[in-house]
């Protein structure tokens, strides 16, 4: 016993004093608390991979995870908040929700770039340290490769118009935020012509990007719009026939972030992890499961040029419901 745990000590020396390691006061606290709570909307496979390399470099801080689609996991959070029952310790999820987090109180600043502020550009940083992006979900247009000829292939979203498209595409009615970047692009008129244009196209609706792109692998649609890019990857890796427009036009990023709830009850375990999902060793893990990262010394797996992506302004996060709406009655409603 007392052999084991002489190493155990060691062995914890050893990573403290490693030189890509985090604070070792905040491990040390960290690994008093035990473990961390983290909801997210990251897929929960990849999320596997990210645990095991935080517990593997931080063992005695186990991670326990919640996946919930994005307005969903919003609506638990602060369904939980107002029963008094504050569940969660830090949370990874689109920029919108946590502008609506920070606004109604519910993050702490924490700055988990503190000694490496300029791995990250500030864009990608709230002002008041509220959150840190971790990646971009890059929105696009996925086709079927054994459908859709090289020289079909969509260049600009117009594309979507060409008659050869009519009653062959499928649009996901939860990539609503997709609706604020086509008239950030073309201007609120002409976005809102195009949408409409779009509508007139008899497209399927369904709930989900993943859903859309499994379909349009199978032969259901021809092109599917809106999704991430880094979903059609994941499932192009699983053999199926799909694969996601390069646009000429500018593509719009989704920002994921990190952030931790003011009420954790495991606040230095929280602050680990979303110092370890912004560190060269995180960026890098996240962008091995193909995902656009944001820190400028490591380079994302996708073939893109991070310098011609716009961001989706998180403050929209306050016309959720517009662009719910917008999506509902222009493609559900239509079906």
């Amino acid at each position: 016993m007392i052999q084991r745990n002489l190493l155990s000590g060691l062995l914890i020396v050893g990573l403290l004093s490693s030189p890509a390691f985090a604070d070792p006061a905040l491990y040390e606290r960290a690994r008093k608390e035990g473990q961390v709570l983290v909801y997210s909307s990251f897929n929960a496979a990849e999320m596997v991979s990210l645990k095991d390399a935080f517990e593997k470099k931080y063992p005695g801080v186990k991670v326990e995870h919640l996946r919930l689609a994005g307005a969903k996991l919003m609506q638990r959070i602060l369904a939980e908040h107002q029963a008094g029952r504050d569940l969660a310790d830090t949370v990874l999820i689109k920029g919108e929700t946590m502008h609506v987090l920070g606004q109604k109180g519910l993050l702490a600043r924490y700055d988990p770039l503190e000694d490496d502020k300029n791995a990250i550009d500030k864009m990608f940083r709230h002002p008041e340290n509220l959150w840190t992006t971790v990646y971009l979900a890059v929105h696009s247009i996925v086709y079927n490769t054994r459908r859709v000829t090289p020289k079909d292939i969509p260049r600009r979203y117009t594309d979507l118009l060409k008659p050869q498209w009519k009653d062959k595409i499928g649009v996901s009615t939860t990539k609503y935020i997709i609706t604020y970047a086509l008239m950030d692009l073309y201007g609120k008129e002409k976005g809102m012509d195009f949408l409409k244009k779009l509508a007139a196209q008899n497209p399927v609706a369904r709930a989900g990007g993943t859903l859309i792109i499994e379909l349009v692998g199978a032969g259901e649609f021809d092109l599917g719009f809106s999704v991430n890019a880094d979903s059609v990857e994941a499932v192009k890796k699983r053999g199926a026939p799909v694969d996601w427009a390069r646009l000429d036009e500018p593509s719009y990023g989704d920002i994921q972030a990190t952030g931790v709830l003011s009420k954790a009850r495991r606040p230095n375990a929280a602050r680990l992890f979303s110092s370890f999902l912004v560190s060269k060793e995180g960026q890098q893990k996240i962008a091995d499961l193909d995902n656009v990262v944001v820190r400028k010394d490591v380079e994302p797996k996708i073939t893109l040029d991070r310098s011609k992506l716009r961001v989706i302004d998180p403050a929209e996060g306050n016309r959720i419901d517009y662009y719910m709406g917008l999506i509902n009655d222009l493609f559900v409603k239509a079906n």
